[in-house]
């Protein structure tokens, strides 16, 4: 059964902004689709007695939900370098971007970031994609990983360190990466109590 799995359904309050590709993990790398509200498992994973993994996680799914804050791309910022560029805008693949919000509850901020990149020059694909600037940075001197989903259907470990550089850990070559899925604690000053809001959502894991 190649159709899409409906997983569930986000309540308003918790509808993305822009549509992304997030990957859960199961025996299957099974890839889940967050748009317009509805979560899906992609081309009917097959679950239950037929796998021996009858299960995957919702965890790490993060992203902007609809707010009038603007998100800030990459290509804009002339952050891109070592021939990393967004893929192929024209036919509607996300452009690459950041957002960072402030989460007045634990009095914190958060980066996250949404987008598909390619790099043409596999020679480059362990180079760094970008230096975020400070206000999209992790706290302290902390190295995030994550998974993320590559074309070829594929695991991805990319890193984002404490200077802010994005980069590459697979070895193998992929026609492009989404970067749906990171999202982290910023080390950037706060908003004042007055103007900080909570407008950052994660999906229920």
């Amino acid at each position: 059964n190649n159709a899409d799995i409906l997983i569930a359904k986000l309540p308003s309050a918790c509808k993305p902004k822009y549509p992304g590709i997030y990957l859960a993990g199961n025996s299957k790398n099974a890839q889940v689709y967050v748009v317009n509200g509805r979560i899906l498992l992609r081309n009917g994973v097959r679950l239950g007695a037929t796998e021996k993994t009858s299960y995957f996680t919702l965890s790490g799914i993060g992203f902007q939900i609809r707010t009038s804050k603007p998100r800030k791309f990459l290509s804009d910022l002339g952050l891109w370098v070592n021939g990393w560029e967004d893929f192929d805008t024209i036919r509607g693949w996300q452009k690459p971007s950041y957002f960072v919000s402030h989460d007045s509850d634990n009095n914190v901020g958060i980066c996250t970031l949404v987008g598909f990149v390619k790099n043409k020059n596999a020679q480059n694909l362990n180079l760094p994609m970008v230096q975020l600037p400070e206000e999209c940075r992790p706290k302290m001197n902390e190295r995030l990983s994550f998974n993320l989903y590559g074309g070829g259907n594929k695991y991805l470990r990319v890193d984002v360190k404490s200077n802010g550089e994005i980069q590459l850990m697979s070895s193998s070559y992929h026609a492009w990466i989404s970067l749906a899925g990171i999202t982290f604690v910023t080390s950037s000053t706060l908003a004042p109590p007055s103007q900080a809001v909570t407008d950052i959502n994660m999906a229920p894991s």
